[in-house]
């Protein structure tokens, strides 16, 4: 196994797409590109950032400011989405974000039980995310 550490962001370069997805959350009223150099900025920064703290990824739900730190970058007129393996999401979190958080994007591996378990993706105690809930949890989202 790789014990690299991998440091994973989001960087959406261009408001430009060749689609028209009735979907898509991202319905820009411009096809704003940043240029190379300001592309590379903030590369740079991320990177230093992730280097210095060590940063490698995780559960962002687990992040103690969560919620107040959605509100700040909401507040900057900044779209806001996040991954999550969904263990730790509620109607009632979901539903405090409505308007504020764009996307939530649920890393999913498998819906067997077994399966899960058997790659580690489970809690310290077993605890598996039942099939049953992720659907409840991706209609919330919906």
């Amino acid at each position: 196994m790789n014990k690299e550490k991998i440091n994973v962001f989001n960087f959406h370069l261009t408001n430009a797409c060749n689609y028209h997805c009735s979907y898509c959350f991202g319905k820009f009223q411009t096809n704003e590109t940043l240029t190379f150099e300001k592309a590379c900025l903030v590369v740079d920064n991320i990177a230093r950032y992730f280097r210095a703290k060590g940063i490698v990824g995780g559960e962002p739900l687990l992040y103690p400011y969560l919620d107040r730190l959605i509100e700040y970058i909401y507040s900057k007129g900044v779209k806001v989405s996040l991954v999550t393996n969904g263990s730790l999401l509620t109607k009632q979190r979901i539903d405090s974000w409505k308007g504020k958080v764009d996307c939530i994007g649920l890393s999913v591996d498998s819906a067997f039980e077994q399966t899960n378990k058997a790659i580690g993706r489970c809690c310290k105690d077993d605890c598996v995310l039942k099939k049953e809930t992720l659907v409840e949890i991706a209609k919330t989202i919906k």
